[in-house]
């Protein structure tokens, strides 16, 4: 493989390359953090277990809610988008299902005139 495919390959691929080392690093935390911590919850009660699996386990925690938070958030907006169309009693314009024409291009080579048919 030629360097400028290589380092191509690695432009393409850079935000996969990007999430493989943050969990490269985030594997290193919790295998290297081996200190006993006890976690208490108000409802849930207490348990012991390493500090790094806790790191792990909050991180995880706090991508459900905010996936959980934007869900929300965005369905919200979508709802309030359309209360407002309904209430000013015009009907909101369709969304386009196809993408606009293209413009064709006229081929203006030195191939000649085409014949405009029978």
């Amino acid at each position: 493989m030629k360097l400028p495919q290589m380092i191509r390959n690695l432009w393409i691929y850079r935000r996969l390359l990007g999430l493989a080392v943050l969990l490269g690093v985030v594997l290193f935390f919790v295998v290297s953090n081996r200190a006993t911590v006890d976690v208490t919850f108000p409802l849930i009660g207490k348990f012991e277990s390493s500090v790094g699996l806790v790191m792990l386990a909050s991180a995880a925690l706090g991508a459900v809610v905010t996936w959980l938070v934007m869900t929300f958030r965005h369905a919200w907006r979508e709802a309030k988008c359309e209360r407002e169309t309904a209430s000013d009693g015009t009907p909101a314009a369709p969304r386009p299902t196809e993408p606009p024409a293209k413009v064709v291009a006229t081929n203006k080579s030195s191939e000649g005139p085409t014949s405009a048919g029978p």
